[in-house]
């Protein structure tokens, strides 16, 4: 997490120490109420009833497609298709770099880029 913030611009960064306190208090009881459903089985009786049917898949499709078109998800799939192929392992094989000299931790470009090829 400190190499990501510390790349990120003094903006982003200014803007992040600001806002993180009230992110904080307006997701806080968002993340009770989950907790307190996943202690109590809500949320596994939810999953099991759902895969539980027939169509589920279809109905699963159908949602995640509604998630997989917000402009969040489009934006970040714009920006990985400008970076594909220009990715370079180190020798190490611990770092990978893009042409433009920014490096970031292998492992993570394999979690951001599960179906990288290593181009050496």
């Amino acid at each position: 997490m400190d190499y990501m913030y510390n790349a990120c611009s003094t903006t982003a960064r200014r803007g992040a120490l600001d806002w993180a306190p009230k992110f904080y208090d307006a997701n806080l009881p968002v993340f009770k109420s989950l907790y307190e459903n996943v202690k109590n089985g809500n949320e596994t009786r939810r999953s099991l009833e759902f895969n539980g049917q027939k169509d589920y898949r279809e109905k699963f499709a159908k949602e995640t497609a509604e998630i997989d078109a917000q402009e969040v998800w489009r934006a970040g799939k714009t920006g990985e298709s400008r970076t594909r192929g220009r990715l370079r392992l180190s020798a190490d094989g611990e770092t990978c770099s893009l042409i433009d000299g920014f490096v970031i931790s292998f492992p993570t470009v394999r979690k951001l880029r599960p179906d990288y090829k290593e181009e050496l």
